[in-house]
């Protein structure tokens, strides 16, 4: 379930029957089904601007909704994995999404262009269960099974030579990053880090 920046609707997803359900919040009432999927939805986002949603499933497929025409704006289809997660980026242009198959990868989507433009591939157990960006827009935080992942938000292709140095430094210091941010949280509170 995801709530509009303007508090106006909620989109939910149905685990029953794969539906991708928009409704009003003045009146707690079903708008419109905007789609369905073809397995379980794991998760939903909607852009901070309000004008797409995006739905992500144990089908492989990530489906944008355009919430002002009600109709599916465009797809992403992975071939080998089910999307557990997904979180569009702070400017709109990306869509971050996680998928858990053969390879666990993180892959940023260019939606414009309508292809991946950098992913990575992490060793880890568990799913990528929920996704943030910064407001910023240079971070975003993956939640991987017990894991907190702080990772540099890039739109173009790194080398893989750079791709397995930074998944190094993570590693190292993902605890840090983690331990930062509590801090901050205490200080801050924790939404001026992630909205």
């Amino acid at each position: 379930m995801a709530q509009s920046p303007s508090g106006d609707f909620i989109i939910t997803g149905t685990t029953d029957s794969n539906k991708v359900n928009l409704w009003s919040l003045s009146d707690m009432s079903l708008t419109q089904t905007l789609g369905y999927h073809n397995n379980t939805i794991n998760d939903i986002c909607i852009s901070r601007d309000g004008k797409y949603a995006a739905s992500a499933s144990d089908d492989g497929i990530v489906n944008i909704w355009d919430i002002a025409k009600k109709s599916l704006f465009k797809t992403y289809q992975s071939l080998d994995s089910s999307v557990k997660s997904v979180c569009f980026s702070s400017d709109s242009k990306y869509l971050i999404i996680g998928q858990l198959g053969v390879q666990n990868t993180i892959k940023i989507w260019d939606i414009d262009l309508g292809k991946v433009t950098c992913d990575y591939t992490f060793d880890l157990t568990g799913t990528p269960n929920t996704i943030k960006t910064t407001s910023d827009n240079k971070y975003f935080a993956v939640g991987w099974g017990s894991n907190l992942i702080l990772i540099k938000l890039r739109t173009k292709p790194i080398s893989v030579t750079d791709l397995k140095e930074e998944a190094i430094q993570i590693n190292r210091c993902f605890r840090i990053q983690a331990l930062t941010i509590l801090r901050l949280n205490s200080i801050l509170k924790f939404p001026v880090l992630f909205k």
